[in-house]
């Protein structure tokens, strides 16, 4: 699973070969500031433009929306 982050989105690639990949999901999330990825979870830091804080999120990789 390779993440790219974008000013407006994160999107989740899947690699079998070095030639192929195949985009997994779209995470509309903006301002990511670090991704990893822990067994089936995919945990973000997002920065808030106007505040000193972060919010960590936690994806699973096959959902769009965030867990509670």
């Amino acid at each position: 699973m390779i993440a790219v982050a974008t000013p407006s989105a994160v999107f989740l690639f899947d690699y079998s070969s070095e030639d192929e990949f195949a985009l997994v999901t779209v995470l509309s999330v903006k301002n990511v500031a670090y991704i990893t990825f822990i067994e089936v979870y995919i945990i973000l830091v997002i920065d808030h433009e106007d505040a000193d804080d972060a919010t960590l999120a936690c994806y699973q990789i096959d959902d769009d929306e965030p867990m509670s």
